[in-house]
């Protein structure tokens, strides 16, 4: 089980290291060299911990959560997500480094990068407050055998930071896909002097078709089921999760309303 008090934590030190590390020791003014080492490390870091491990993260829990309990889609979810969160902070506290000496703070790529940092962190703070906030519907609350049936839409259940948690995640993907784009066709070739390689080109065409196809496959097979499981757990408060079973069985056996005749 995912400590929250310890990503949290977590989270908050990267968070005031990060800009501590991009004062770090300056860049050579007569070294073109470090010019571009330093903003390949940044190119680096900032597409795998946004273009490549958030996405992710967000179709492990899309697919995961169709099949397991809260609690073990969550880890995976998580995990991957806490993967980048170093990642991206490096990438970042790089960045800030880079834009310091060369007085980049006003170009778009810095701006939309700056935006997305920050965004990451509203992302991580809704996470947290959507998986410490116990949810009938989500399978993360404590059976109730005293507690009336829920018939509300399972939307209708979630707290608002949940529904945000998602269309935030799914913004910045998008963000994502632009700003690394940017990265290599704009702000590279003006440090390298040539443009980035035709095989970057087609990984990044590759990968924003994937993405997109799997999620959206995701979500046109598996949400008919997710709400499925997730009205029966509503209908059924009193039942305890099955915490310890592949599926969840508390979901896909709870009877279902049926409609009554008129």
């Amino acid at each position: 089980m995912i400590d929250l008090n310890t990503f949290a934590a977590l989270a908050l030190a990267l968070a005031i290291a990060t800009p501590a590390a991009a004062q770090g020791a300056p860049i050579p003014s007569d070294s073109s060299w470090e010019q571009v080492h330093w903003t390949k490390i940044h190119g680096w870091c900032m597409a795998t911990g946004f273009f490549i491990l958030l996405p992710l993260g967000s179709l492990t829990a899309r697919y995961l959560r169709a099949y397991l309990p809260f609690q073990k889609w969550l880890g995976p979810h998580a995990a991957i997500q806490l993967i980048a969160l170093p990642v991206i902070c490096i990438g970042f506290g790089v960045g800030v480094h880079v834009a310091i000496y060369n007085g980049q703070w006003k170009v778009p790529h810095t701006k939309i990068g700056l935006t997305l940092f920050l965004m990451y962190w509203i992302q991580l703070v809704l996470g947290i407050c959507t998986a410490s906030t116990p949810s009938v519907a989500l399978g993360n609350a404590k059976p109730d055998p005293t507690a009336a049936p829920d018939a509300r839409h399972p939307l209708k259940a979630r707290p608002w930071y949940a529904l945000l948690h998602a269309f935030w995640g799914v913004s910045m993907c998008i963000m994502a896909s632009v700003q690394v784009r940017r990265g290599y066709t704009i702000e590279w070739p003006m440090k390298r002097g040539q443009p980035a390689s035709e095989h970057v080109n087609r990984a990044w065409k590759a990968w924003v078709v994937i993405v997109p196809v799997l999620y959206l496959g995701g979500l046109a097979l598996l949400l008919r089921r997710q709400w499925s499981q997730e009205r029966a757990r509503m209908l059924n408060p009193g039942a305890a999760p099955a915490n310890h079973e592949k599926y969840d069985s508390v979901a896909t056996s709870s009877p279902r309303i049926e409609s009554k005749p008129v």
